[in-house]
């Protein structure tokens, strides 16, 4: 009986083993809210249109004037947008000048695609978008970015990880991103205001 308990032991041990955690998750409902640029490219730029789109499951957000025209997705841990530069002049994203204000108000540094997490912290070259060209990106703030450990089915061990930079007790809150865009010398502050609707919560 005594080889009979140690294999049943054994099995349940390999099950518990190859069980992954559960963990709770939040899907956060968010809408662009706002949009602020200086009193110069108001009268420059023209009006602004704020439209939601919904494709299926997916919702983004439009923003345009006559300068540029840009799609936001924002996800629990990454900000998705695209954005078109509508002028006849180069456009220039400063990185190192972007910003993520939380809700609380206190304000991080971001990254983007194509930069290590090592270099995270380190100056940020800017993007160049020529004239009637579009950029594609996605950005989250580095403090929400760490080094550590992380179990899955068949691995355990280290890695870079990205945290959510919402928790639910924001909800009812607004959340700011901080995009500077340089066109022939001037740098224009858009300033894009996302208001945080509602969360689910998932388990996986």
């Amino acid at each position: 009986m005594k080889w009979f308990t140690t294999l049943i032991t054994s099995v349940f041990l390999v099950i518990i083993g190859c069980t992954p955690t559960m963990t709770m998750t939040y899907r956060y409902n968010i809408g662009l809210a706002n949009v602020e640029r200086p009193a110069n490219a108001r009268v420059q730029y023209g009006d602004i249109q704020l439209v939601r789109v919904q494709s299926g499951d997916t919702v983004k957000y439009h923003f345009e004037d006559s300068l540029l025209s840009v799609f936001w997705m924002p996800t629990d841990d990454q900000v998705y947008f695209w954005l078109n530069n509508k002028s006849q002049h180069t456009l220039k994203l400063i990185w190192d000048e972007t910003a993520f204000v939380y809700p609380s108000g206190v304000s991080a540094r971001v990254m983007h695609e194509g930069v290590k997490y090592n270099d995270r912290n380190n100056s940020q070259p800017p993007t160049i978008i020529p004239k009637d060209g579009s950029l594609f990106d996605c950005l989250n703030p580095t403090d929400r970015v760490f080094f550590g450990y992380k179990s899955y089915v068949l691995y355990d061990g280290y890695e870079w990880q990205t945290a959510p930079y919402l928790c639910p007790s924001d909800v009812g809150k607004d959340f700011r991103i901080v995009l500077p865009l340089q066109v022939e010398g001037v740098t224009n502050e858009y300033t894009f205001q996302f208001h945080v609707n509602s969360v689910d919560s998932l388990l996986k």
